[in-house]
């Protein structure tokens, strides 16, 4: 797939979401990233995608997954089609600039959601869900990520109302994208604040439904010093 807008796809995403809700948290400490997905265990195969540099684009690798291609399906070849889009679904990855991104659902509340876009006068439109692949496919570091993101029209289709966030480093900086009521919030995390995880921090804390998300903050947030050991903590 060639572009980064909206296909019909993403409707597996958003009945996966209803199914089972948000749970990701993701982490960086120095020069370890780590994050965990919120699926049932087996739900869903993973996939390693690796893409080779083209002109214009860098190579990459990430995990992906498609929420329809399950083990019943690829058995029977019902889903080889959907092979194809697994690229732009990917959820986290690395270039060869050492760019990373990752990202984590979080739910837009009446009054905050997304509606004409982060930026409608831009003129290139990326979905939410292809950030990662279009921040991979041409980011030379974590600010030139920032400056693509704010160049294009973010936009989301979801039903519900659920959204992305990201955190995106490179070997110097860390940063956590969010956009609520149509405008992008960037925030530079430093320390043991390099932690995302599925709560808006830009949106009112009464009017957050997700409580375990802040709680899951905290934990890491406090336990940051343990570096890549958290042996016994399930986030």
């Amino acid at each position: 797939v060639d572009d980064y807008i909206d296909d019909p796809l993403l409707t597996y995403i958003s009945d996966h979401i209803k199914k089972n809700g948000g749970g990701c948290s993701s982490v960086r400490n120095g020069d370890f990233v780590g994050r965990n997905f919120d699926y049932f265990y087996n739900e869903v195969p993973t996939f390693v995608i690796k893409t080779n540099a083209t002109e214009g684009r860098y190579a990459s690798i990430g995990v992906a997954q498609h929420w329809g291609i399950t083990e019943k399906n690829l058995v029977s070849g019902k889903c080889w089609n959907d092979l194809k889009y697994l690229p732009n679904l990917t959820l986290d990855g690395v270039n060869e600039n050492g760019v990373y991104i990752n990202d984590n659902v979080v739910r837009i509340w009446e009054g905050h959601e997304v509606t004409t876009g982060t930026n409608p006068d831009a003129e290139l439109t990326v979905h939410f869900l292809y950030i990662p692949r279009f921040i991979l496919d041409n980011a030379t570091s974590a600010d030139n990520a920032i400056e693509l993101i704010e160049s294009v029209n973010i936009v989301g289709s979801l039903k519900d109302k659920y959204y992305l966030h990201f955190m995106i480093a490179d070997a110097d900086n860390t940063y956590i994208v969010e956009a609520c009521d149509n405008q992008l919030y960037i925030e530079k995390k430093t320390g043991n604040e390099q932690v995302m995880t599925n709560y808006y921090v830009n949106v009112p804390l009464e009017d957050t439904m997700y409580p375990l998300g802040i709680e899951r903050m905290m934990i890491l947030q406090e336990n940051y010093d343990l570096g890549s050991t958290f042996d016994g903590m399930y986030l």
